[in-house]
């Protein structure tokens, strides 16, 4: 691939799935991610879920004992998430299980 035409590649110039990524990380760096993704399947997580190990762990760092109705309004949990988070039995894909396997 010749690296000096990449250099006129406008945001116009590239497919329209690349276009708002090009808007928010510029050109170079979305041709940069097409070279070493490209035709892998690549999906990208909500920033929520990203985020949802470090809240979980300063609940439980936060947690003395008997504040679940404290740290259920801070985080804007249910007290029962709160009591899951603690206990550690909250899944990592944020779902429950349908059927308790022994």
């Amino acid at each position: 691939m010749n690296a000096e035409w990449l250099k006129e590649i406008t945001a116009d110039d590239l497919p329209d799935s690349y276009r708002e990524m090009a808007k928010i990380i510029g050109v170079n760096n979305t041709i940069a991610l097409a070279l070493h993704y490209g035709g892998l399947p690549y999906y990208f997580q909500k920033v929520d879920s990203l985020l949802q190990k470090i809240r979980d762990d300063k609940i439980r760092q936060e947690f003395n004992g008997d504040n679940y109705k404290a740290l259920a309004r801070k985080y804007d949990l249910s007290e029962m998430h709160i009591r899951r988070i603690i206990s550690g039995k909250e899944k990592d894909n944020g779902q429950v299980e349908l059927f308790n396997q022994t």
